[in-house]
């Protein structure tokens, strides 16, 4: 069940307010599915436009308007329905894939890969997977997600329309974990009273023993919400709560204070056995990711490799903790101090003696920090590489680079891009991390040529 909120936030600006002009309907017939959810249709002048919430070979009337220089739109009416389409939609605003059968998003989610892999000139001459664009399916398509962060207003906790101020209030989140929904309405009730004023968001983490732990953001001070926090930890509704002052210009942008009970908790991912907090980044879908990670171990293991590895974007070493019994030793390279201190304290209380953690930016990174390496590996954020950390790879000529990504666009063009300066794509997968959305996971092994 869901209700709509109108909420406004200072720096915030609807999609109404990019369009270069005024909104037209149209009717259109998408061909087909494009990166981020988007189905490409053609007005009766050829132009192109890109549509959320169509499926290919749908016909729909749409309401579109040109957002820089492109037209974009939403269906406002599906006049002849794919038999995808299900007939019962989550109300998740965040769930751009909830529209379509679980078994044809991954069908839909290959064609972007291939689009996507063709598009960007990505060399497939050495790739031996002949199931290349096939996504892998996550173990769960439901109620997968170990850590959410939805808003929160007195009227309820809910998530925000894509591009807009309007908050989508819910009874629970249909791809958090249970343990996680199971507190949601708890949480709620606390929201109208005086102990919960000035909250803004939420965020949740659970581990395998249905320990919830939450991190308040809120505009008022820390002080405001002890009494809250202890209440929540006492009655065994969370096993720890934290405080974030909100600010508009990022998610935990200013420090994380404990109030209550737990700060982090343990949590195994494929072979990681580490310790996560509700505020710092860690994998959503951890069983999703180790699956990943141990196919990455897999693929690894068959090369025969030995001497030094390094796992560049490492954190706190999810990878390199798959890796480390493959080589003499991994260097784990992260720009967060916090996350390698994390890690390098799990790699000695487990004993781990060949696993070690280096503060580096990687804007900065030379080709001499990452020479004679017989594997590196890459997990960038959104961005991929940079040009001039694409060229530091090239210079420093690692036997084999492997490159986990969140981006397939980044992903292509970095592929593509180093395919250029002597590296061969020899494996590639697609994962689905997050099913219900348009997120696609890759997962690929590049050798150097020659």
């Amino acid at each position: 069940m869901a209700k709509t909120h109108a909420k406004r936030r200072k720096n915030g600006k609807n999609w109404q307010h990019q369009k270069d002009q005024r909104l037209t309907e149209v009717i259109l017939k998408p061909e087909r599915m494009l990166h981020r959810g988007m189905a490409l249709g053609r007005l009766e002048n050829g132009q192109i436009a890109l549509l959320q919430g169509a499926l290919p070979d749908e016909t729909v009337r749409a309401e579109v308007a040109k957002v820089k220089g492109v037209f974009q739109g939403q269906v406002l009416e599906v006049l002849e329905a794919s038999p995808f389409r299900r007939t019962e939609q989550p109300q998740h605003p965040g769930l751009d894939y909830g529209f379509i059968d679980d078994a044809h998003q991954l069908v839909l989610k290959a064609d972007v890969v291939q689009d996507v892999v063709n598009r960007q000139g990505v060399v497939l001459d050495n790739l031996y997977n002949p199931n290349s664009f096939a996504v892998r399916a996550a173990p769960n398509v439901w109620n997968y997600r170990y850590t959410v962060q939805p808003a929160a207003s007195k009227e309820g906790l809910g998530y925000r329309k894509s591009q807009s101020h309007e908050l989508v209030l819910l009874d629970s989140d249909p791809v958090a974990h249970p343990a996680i929904n199971a507190v949601w309405p708890k949480i709620q009730d606390y929201l109208p009273t005086e102990k919960a004023k000035g909250l803004m968001e939420i965020a949740f983490r659970v581990n395998d023993d249905n320990e919830v732990l939450a991190c308040l953001i809120a505009r008022a001070s820390l002080r405001n919400y002890m009494e809250l926090a202890h209440e929540l930890v006492d009655s065994q509704v969370l096993a720890g709560v934290s405080y974030s002052q909100f600010d508009s210009r990022g998610r935990f942008y200013t420090a994380v204070e404990r109030l209550a009970g737990k700060r982090r908790l343990g949590l195994k991912i494929g072979d990681a056995k580490l310790s996560v907090s509700a505020s710092e980044f860690s994998q959503p879908n951890p069983e999703a990711a180790g699956i990943l990670f141990q196919t990455l171990k897999q693929w690894i293991e068959g090369l025969g490799l030995s001497g030094h590895a390094v796992d560049l974007f490492g954190g706190s070493g999810v990878i390199g903790y798959h890796l480390k019994d493959l080589f003499e030793s991994v260097t784990v390279l992260d720009i967060s101090s916090s996350s390698l201190k994390l890690g390098e304290q799990e790699a000695t209380e487990q004993g781990i003696s060949n696993l070690h953690f280096k503060k580096v930016n990687a804007k900065h990174l030379s080709a001499e920090e990452i020479a004679d390496l017989s594997l590196l590996c890459v997990d960038p954020p959104r961005a991929g590489l940079s040009k001039e950390l694409r060229s530091a790879i090239a210079q420093a000529k690692p036997s084999y680079l492997a490159y986990v990504s969140c981006d397939i666009t980044t992903w292509a063009r970095d592929v593509a891009s180093l395919g250029e300066q002597g590296f061969d794509l020899i494996k590639m997968e697609a994962f689905d991390f997050y099913p219900q959305t348009h997120h696609i996971e890759m997962l690929s092994l590049l050798k150097l040529r020659g």
